[in-house]
């Protein structure tokens, strides 16, 4: 199982940041990926429930708490569209968009945002 960590949400300080959560892995086996091109880092642990468990746990970064995810594997049929930074454009006309160009070639099962937990911002991707 991977539990994946963006960059960005450390404003260029995610080294430091990344340590944090690693230091909290001290007792599990894992490997580390970094991916330079996407601004993540993935711990693959050995099982579920070493993965729920680094999920469950809160880890904090200068007073702000680190932001982690699951990822899930993906079956062979299925193709993800990442869209990088939609700078300038709103969530709703983008999903709008989306949905028109995509829609009539393809079933739309998901479409995600970064977003906070507490109020309904959703982040462009920087």
């Amino acid at each position: 199982m991977e539990v994946g960590c963006v960059w960005a949400q450390f404003k260029g300080d995610h080294i430091d940041a990344l340590e944090v959560l690693f230091t909290a892995l001290n007792d599990m086996s894992y490997i580390r990926q970094d991916d330079h091109r996407a601004g993540t880092s993935y711990m693959i642990l050995n099982n579920k429930k070493d993965a729920n468990d680094q999920i469950a746990t809160l880890s904090a970064y200068n007073d702000k708490s680190i932001d982690l995810y699951q990822t899930v594997k993906i079956e062979e049929d299925i193709t993800v569209v990442n869209i990088q930074n939609f700078r300038h454009v709103g969530i709703e006309p983008m999903v709008k968009l989306i949905s028109k160009k995509l829609g009539p070639w393809c079933k739309i099962k998901d479409i995600s945002a970064w977003s906070r937990f507490d109020n309904n911002q959703c982040s462009s991707g920087d």
